[in-house]
């Protein structure tokens, strides 16, 4: 059926989602965009609970280092005082000692809580592990229905080649996650006798 202004209305009429002003381009292209936000975000929360827990890690083992450094100072020093004085006691004096002490006493109550924060965060941050995946398999999700989007409706050929690239990046990664996933559950398996 052609209109008198030469314009094929049935061919208007069935593709008006592969013209360029069809807003299902611009809907693949949002969906692609909040599918690639989601990816990342929740890719990068782990590292970020991972860095949380080094920190809690390495400032235990500074205080650590830090206790172990006084103790040798201490020690240097009551072998200078006795060197200066033949007939003075041996070791540190009584002074130095029970300060000593005292700090040693803080640090063990500092580390204790340090020690605490460190469990607790270790625990969330496995527990966020649920929420994490699931959080990333929703993003793979919207990124694959935007890929697809690119591929029947882009407006392109570089947007449909672009869609088929991610497509397939993302089954080669979702084999690469089952094949992991089926090789540690099979280092989990206890052995037959122990069942």
């Amino acid at each position: 059926m052609v209109s008198a202004s030469g314009e094929n209305k049935i061919g208007l009429l069935l593709s008006p989602l592969t013209t360029r002003h069809s807003p299902l381009p611009w809907l693949c292209t949002f969906l692609f965009g909040i599918g690639t936000f989601l990816i990342v975000l929740f890719f990068f929360l782990p590292v970020v609970d991972s860095s949380g827990l080094t920190r809690l890690r390495d400032r235990i083992e500074e205080g650590n280092r830090k206790q172990t450094r006084l103790d040798r100072q201490m020690q240097r020093q009551a072998e200078k005082d006795r060197l200066k004085d033949k007939d003075g006691p041996i070791g540190p004096n009584e002074e130095a000692r029970k300060k000593r002490e005292t700090e040693r006493a803080d640090w063990d109550k500092e580390r204790e809580r340090l020690e605490d924060l460190y469990e607790d965060a270790h625990n969330s941050a496995l527990a966020r592990t649920y929420f994490y995946t699931w959080g990333m398999f929703f993003g793979f999700l919207i990124l694959a229905m935007g890929a697809v989007g690119f591929l029947s409706f882009g407006p392109t050929t570089s947007r449909r080649v672009f869609g088929c690239i991610i497509i397939t990046f993302q089954i080669i990664v979702i084999f690469a996650a089952i094949y992991a996933n089926f090789n540690l559950m099979r280092a989990m398996r206890p052995p037959i006798g122990e069942l």
